[in-house]
């Protein structure tokens, strides 16, 4: 497969390869693919044509299609491969998301991108705040968190990631229109290449958010450190609401049909009933997560902060 994140506008396609090692030859005479929703609804099966394979790798089979038109609901799709005859199988996973434009951002949510004194002052207010943050105003620039945390690497970064994958509850309802498994896989690719963690408690924060408290999408730290970290949290600051993404759900949308979902879902969850932090957390708590220069809020109010 080319790609494992499609939209409605595609048509799902799929080269059939198989590698063989036994001395014998493999007769594959009952090979059969099945493409099936999560649920287990078949949406289409095909049988492979008939061969018999010798030792070798990325020997051709076949290859299978399906457009994908009318798909408007986001799915996660499984495509099964097997031959009962030998006691083969194999599956991959793929997701499909409706072509719709990009989600508009509520006009009852305050979108802020540096938390200063105009942030707090909405939040005092009793608004509903959505802080997406430059990344580099984030404590510590920790690199993206796809890829697992190589366990040899030194020092604090640990290479070209910052976490051994994520930590969710898919029953949340930020994630009723993005279906997910309670950690990372494929169609989280996009989300987490572009995305920079937060730091919400490690040794030293003199603010450090509840040791109670769990992130809604939570990297998993290096075994060195074990700090608290967060990609989207939420909490009462004041009389206000606050949700903070340090994912990019802002730019280059129409390639990026994964997170262009993703946007619609954490919007549709900002704007729903369900959104009720009970977390009650000061501004120098929230502080804890962003550098001096932003905490500053380049205004002079030089607001409580740990760099």
């Amino acid at each position: 497969m080319d790609q494992r994140v499609l939209t409605e506008d595609d048509t799902f396609q799929a080269a059939i390869e198989v590698a063989h090692h036994r001395p014998e030859a493999l007769v594959l005479d009952d090979l059969r693919a099945t493409l099936r929703t999560a649920e287990g609804r078949t949406l289409k099966t095909w049988s492979l044509p008939s061969g018999s394979f010798g030792q070798g790798n990325a020997q051709s089979i076949g290859r299978i299609s399906l457009p994908l038109q009318g798909m408007t609901t986001p799915a996660k799709l499984n495509l099964l491969l097997e031959s009962p005859k030998n006691q083969l199988a194999n599956d991959w996973n793929l997701w499909v998301y409706p072509n719709t434009a990009p989600a508009r951002f509520p006009d009852a949510v305050q979108v802020v991108r540096a938390w200063d004194e105009a942030a707090q002052a909405l939040l005092r207010q009793g608004k509903t705040v959505l802080l997406l943050p430059d990344p580099d105003a984030l404590n510590g620039k920790l690199p993206m968190c796809f890829t697992p945390f190589y366990w040899t690497s030194f020092g604090d970064l640990g290479g070209q990631s910052s976490a051994s994958g994520i930590l969710l509850d898919p029953a949340h309802p930020l994630f009723q229109a993005f279906p997910t498994e309670h950690h990372a896989n494929w169609q989280w690719w996009d989300l987490l290449t572009r995305s920079r963690p937060m730091i919400l408690d490690a040794d030293g924060s003199q603010h450090p958010w509840p040791k109670h408290y769990r992130p809604l999408i939570q990297p998993i730290d290096s075994w060195k450190l074990n700090r608290k970290l967060a990609l989207v949290a939420e909490a009462r600051v004041g009389e206000g609401r606050l949700l903070i993404c340090s994912i990019d759900i802002e730019n280059d949308l129409d390639q990026r049909p994964a997170t262009r979902q993703f946007r619609r879902s954490l919007l549709a969850y900002l704007e729903s009933s369900d959104f009720d932090p009970t977390t009650q957390l000061d501004a120098a708590t929230v502080s804890e997560i962003f550098g001096e220069a932003e905490a500053d809020g380049g205004d002079g109010s030089n607001l409580p902060t740990e760099g």
